[in-house]
């Protein structure tokens, strides 16, 4: 049992990547709370039933990201169910163990929300199972744009395809990735453009090229520059690398954990002749990216 709460209203779901439409949610919940002088608690799911049912999903966050990403909404608890224990669980079975968890007073979630046993459950079924329990259910309707409503699945897409200012709009801010970084090979150094390497903690989401960035580093930002791809010039890997150019920047990054946000995709990733053309492209993404930093 979840302690240190006083019956508090409760928001579920999965919430990768804590998009608009989430909060949406989480700004309903937050307003009833403050009106009824109560505490708001987040319940997501971790690992994605996608990892339970289908083909696993890449993910837009990390559980700490999400995490994180929740706190800064307002909520006053982030607690995490984990999906295996539940996965098998027949709908009527759902609020119950919710409850042994954690005494809420009422639940808000989305119109489309499922629940239970091959997701069998619906919105109309657990006001049902509510109704008796003295559980307050508010569903509220999917978010939409002129192309369609907002949801990760889409967000998702739009990453995929390099199409950063569209996943911007869904997201509601910048989609960026962490880690700590590794020591690398030394190529950007000999070329004049030394890189930091890092292996990120989130799933791979966008296709190879070269992108605008910022580097968060201890609550400190640099503009960058970020490869994403195998180095086709120099090897035949399909092992997917990132090396960040911070601009006007000296110093070693090593074993320093940064965040990288991504703003605009400036190219795809490309095989040159030599690493003398390389060289001469890398001068000109720098070029660039200071036009459109001035």
């Amino acid at each position: 049992m979840i302690d240190n709460l006083n019956h508090p209203i409760a928001v579920l779901g999965n919430f990768d990547g804590v998009h608009n439409g989430h909060r949406r949610i989480f700004t309903c919940a937050i307003e009833k709370a403050k009106r009824e002088k109560k505490s708001v608690v987040a319940l997501t799911f971790w690992p994605h039933p996608s990892r339970f049912f289908t083909h696993p999903v890449p993910l837009i966050q990390t559980l700490e990201q999400r995490t994180e990403c929740l706190y800064s909404l307002g909520i006053d608890r982030v607690e995490v169910i984990p999906f295996d224990l539940i996965a098998s669980l027949e709908p009527e079975e759902f609020l119950p163990y919710l409850l042994k968890q954690i005494s809420i007073s009422s639940l808000v979630v989305g119109e489309e929300f499922r629940f239970g046993r091959e997701r069998r459950g619906n919105l109309s079924m657990l006001r049902a199972l509510a109704r008796p329990l003295g559980i307050e259910i508010k569903g509220l309707p999917v978010v939409k744009l002129l192309e369609g409503k907002i949801g990760s699945s889409s967000i998702r897409f739009h990453l995929q395809e390099g199409n950063l200012q569209r996943s911007r709009l869904l997201l509601g801010g910048f989609y960026s990735v962490e880690g700590v970084v590794e020591q690398g090979v030394q190529r950007g150094r000999e070329l004049g453009f030394p890189t930091a390497n890092m292996v990120p903690e989130n799933d791979p989401l966008l296709p190879p090229g070269v992108y605008l960035t910022r580097v968060e580093r201890e609550g400190e930002f640099k503009d960058s520059l970020t490869y994403i791809g195998s180095c086709p010039t120099f090897s035949a890997s399909n092992r997917l690398r990132y090396e960040t150019f911070l601009l006007d920047f000296q110093g070693d990054l090593y074993g320093q954990r940064l965040r990288i946000y991504f703003i605009q995709r400036l190219r795809g990733d490309i095989t040159f002749p030599s690493s003398k053309e390389l060289k001469a492209q890398m001068g000109e993404d720098l070029a660039y990216a200071r036009n459109l930093l001035a």
